[in-house]
């Protein structure tokens, strides 16, 4: 073979050898990509999911969780309906039994080790942590998850049995008890609220005014000196009318660094002092009691 010859060939040879490699190389790519396992579909079932209820808080965290995770499928749970049945935990606790319970279920706190006992729940110790030291709950350095640290202590303790977490809050509850300064003025002739249980019932018992009938017949409605209600929104309407707020808005103009209460009903807020318009600004959430009102006009104060 010539010199041109041999050294066509050679060339011919080299192309060919490259093309070669190149299909290998793009066959195993092709090969790898095919073989790439591809996440595992999850499903859960989730108590209190209400899909037709976007604003609702358990909704709008599933939603956004789901938007990022899109190999996990959440499903609401639907408990069985049965006429004249006790309640949500009757029909919950026949879903148990039935084993067809949803995943994740939302429980009152005081229900936690009982459901625990009963095998119904499992402890989140992967995720959470577990209680090394023996003090009843899972401290911040015992804890892997970090939003963990901003649970209230007492709210840790109940969600921890035999030093294992079975749940996390959804929200927390207050119980307190309101009064009308001006009511515990007319008896004690001060405005400080009783501060101990004696002083309490007294000033119930003196507030406490049967009802009468005049002579003409008309029905004048006694009072009473203490009222408990087991739905407390009912008392917003009272709190409204004195015209006071159980939550405001506060935005802070990046610009003047000045802070601004709303109320939460504003969606379209703007600075009072220059008109700057604060509906970007990202509000933050204020629980107060403390609006001011006018009583036979002077300036009163809910706080």
């Amino acid at each position: 073979m010539s010199e041109p010859a041999m050294g066509a060939f050679l060339h011919f040879r080299v192309i060919n050898i490259l093309q070669i490699v190149c299909l290998l190389t793009v066959g195993c790519s092709v090969f790898a990509e095919e073989k790439k396992p591809k996440e595992a579909v999850i499903e859960l079932t989730v108590d209190n999911y209400i899909p037709d209820w976007p604003g609702h808080p358990v909704t709008e965290n599933i939603n956004q969780f789901v938007s990022s995770h899109s190999n996990v499928v959440i499903r609401p749970f639907s408990n069985l309906k049965l006429p004249g049945a006790a309640g949500s935990d009757t029909t919950k606790l026949m879903a148990f039994a039935g084993g067809i319970a949803p995943d994740l279920v939302k429980i009152w706190w005081h229900e936690n080790e009982t459901y625990m006992r009963q095998g119904f729940t499992m402890p989140l110790t992967e995720f959470i942590g577990r209680d090394e030291d023996g003090d009843g709950y899972i401290s911040d350095q015992e804890a892997k998850w970090e939003g963990w640290s901003k649970i209230p202590h007492n709210i840790r303790v109940a969600a921890t049995v035999d030093g294992q977490p079975y749940g996390i809050p959804t929200g927390l509850a207050i119980t307190a008890i309101i009064y009308r300064r001006d009511l515990v003025r007319e008896i004690t002739g001060k405005d400080d609220p009783p501060r101990t249980w004696d002083d309490f019932f007294l000033i119930c018992q003196k507030l406490t005014e049967k009802s009468k009938r005049d002579a003409d017949g008309t029905l004048r409605k006694g009072r009473k000196g203490f009222y408990v209600d087991m739905e407390p929104f009912r008392w917003l309407p009272w709190l409204w009318s004195a015209g006071g707020q159980e939550m405001v808005q506060v935005r802070i103009n990046p610009q003047t660094k000045k802070a601004y209460e709303f109320p939460k009903e504003v969606f379209n807020p703007k600075d009072p002092e220059t008109g700057e318009d604060l509906s970007k600004i990202k509000p933050e959430w204020k629980a107060t009691f403390a609006s001011e009102f006018e009583v036979d006009g002077k300036k009163e104060s809910n706080e």
